[in-house]
C-alpha cells in the first residue's frame, strides 16, 4: 500500500511542475487546456492570488498549492487501493 500510495503522491507533486514548466516556457495554453489544468491540478486554484504578489508570497502560495494536490493525490490513490482491495476479496 505504502508504494502504491507513494507513486500517487509522486504524481501529485510531477503534474504541477509540468503544468508550471509549460507555462513559464509559454506553450502552457498550447498543450493543456485550462480546464484539464483544474482537473489535474484542483488545488491550482490557489493561485490566484499571486497576480500581484512579492516574490516571497507568491512562492508560498507555489509550494502550500503543490502540497495540497500531493496530498489530494495521495488520498486518491489510498482509496483507490482501498477499493482494489475491497473487489479482490
Amino acid at each position: 500500500m505504502k508504494r502504491f500510495v507513494l507513486y500517487w503522491a509522486l504524481a501529485g507533486l510531477a503534474v504541477p511542475l509540468v503544468i508550471l514548466v509549460a507555462h513559464w516556457l509559454r506553450i502552457g495554453p498550447y498543450v493543456i487546456p485550462d480546464h484539464l489544468k483544474i482537473m489535474l491540478w484542483p488545488s491550482s486554484v490557489v493561485t490566484m492570488a499571486l497576480q500581484k504578489a512579492n516574490p516571497v508570497f507568491a512562492a508560498a502560495v507555489l509550494i502550500v498549492s503543490i502540497a495540497l494536490n500531493v496530498g489530494v493525490y495521495s488520498a486518491l490513490g489510498a482509496l483507490f487501493w482501498w477499493l482494489g482491495r475491497l473487489v479482490n476479496r
